[in-house]
């Protein structure tokens, strides 16, 4: 039992390291930083921020984290003033940052929160609601529309899983787009509404303002005028073929009543949702048989080890074929444990992946 308990230990330890050495690190001096600021050494956290910033590498998530870390530090030493300031810079990078509870006691989150919506008062963007006119959305940009360089909309119809994401074009204070899936129009015939969220973003395509949330969506209703608008709206159009002089002008034939297409109409393929679904779904299935054979060949490793250990010790032992078998099974064993358990990782992150491009894709 002892021993099985040690295989299983080792097994799960070595695949916690593998795991851990694809993350990506932050920058050393940001992460010593935050190790003092966790251990209340705040002033020594400020000394590692300094260096950290000085470093010309400095991505922007890490400067993101710095200025945070900052802010909390000298907050910690009762310097609300400089405090407010770091918190600031943070802003102005990302005007949406929300402080994970686990980072912050709940005064320093309720100090953050109000320093916040002081700044997006005065210098961040702001939204209005959007509305749509047969497939085309349009949102006002009321405040800073200089920052703006898009708005992303994403929609759904109500109690679809998945969101769909389309991009609307900013011009004189007015962000406009088609809303051209006519999957979405078509399943608001049964619901009657879309579920809205969105989101301007910069050039860097940061998130500057959001209305609604994947949650807690806008909801704008659909009647069957509306949808019927929309669907004709994003139905391409057959240019008329110029005909000589005096005859009338030839046109595309319209499709057959009954739903049955026309021969003139493009047959559609599957989508990229309808290929990223079942690719995700199979390489789940792969990923958990290789768990499967990873659980099996290491309690088969474990097995034959216990029959070595077992094995009536005496002289040229090693050259006997039932102790040189078991040597083998745990050998191989062995090997094949590391190996399934690499394959299951790959997979099911290559199949998490995929589900995550399905739920993104159109």
């Amino acid at each position: 039992m002892v021993f099985r308990m040690r295989m299983v230990w080792l097994l799960a330890t070595g695949l916690a390291l593998f795991l851990a050495s694809q993350d990506v690190l932050a920058h050393p001096k940001v992460d010593a930083a935050r190790k003092a600021y966790e251990e209340g050494e705040f002033a020594a956290a400020l000394v590692h921020l300094d260096e950290a910033e000085a470093d010309a590498s400095l991505t922007e998530d890490d400067l993101v984290q710095a200025h945070w870390l900052r802010g909390a530090s000298l907050h910690a030493l009762r310097r609300k003033a400089p405090a407010e300031a770091a918190f600031h810079r943070l802003l102005a990078l990302r005007p949406l940052y929300e402080p994970s509870e686990l980072d912050a006691s709940p005064e320093l989150l309720g100090v953050f929160q109000d320093v916040a919506n002081r700044w997006r008062a005065e210098h961040g963007v702001a939204l209005g609601p959007p509305s749509v006119q047969a497939a085309t959305m349009t949102v006002p940009v009321l405040k800073h529309v200089e920052q703006v360089a898009h708005v992303v909309a994403f929609a759904r119809a109500v109690d679809q899983p998945a969101y769909q994401q389309f991009t609307l074009a900013v011009k004189d204070g007015t962000a406009q787009g088609v809303i051209n899936s006519e999957e979405l129009w078509e399943a608001t015939a049964v619901s009657g509404a879309l579920d809205v969220v969105v989101e301007a973003r910069n050039a860097r395509g940061t998130p500057l303002a959001r209305l609604g949330s994947a949650r807690q969506p806008l909801r704008l209703t659909v009647d069957a005028q509306q949808r019927a608008a929309a669907l004709a709206a994003i139905q391409p159009t057959t240019p008329a073929t110029t005909p000589p002089s005096g005859e009338e002008p030839i046109t595309a034939p319209a499709p057959l009543e009954g739903g049955a297409p026309s021969s003139t109409e493009v047959r559609k393929g599957p989508s990229l949702r309808a290929v990223a679904w079942p690719l995700a779904g199979g390489l789940a299935g792969a990923g958990a048989a290789a768990v499967v054979v990873t659980l099996a060949s290491a309690a088969l490793s474990a097995g034959s080890y216990q029959g070595i250990l077992a094995y009536p010790r005496r002289a040229g032992m090693e050259t006997e074929l039932p102790y040189r078998a078991l040597l083998a099974v745990y050998v191989g064993g062995l090997g094949m444990t590391v190996v399934a358990a690499a394959l299951a990782l790959v997979l099911t992150t290559v199949g998490g992946v995929s589900a995550v491009g399905a739920f993104l894709l159109p």
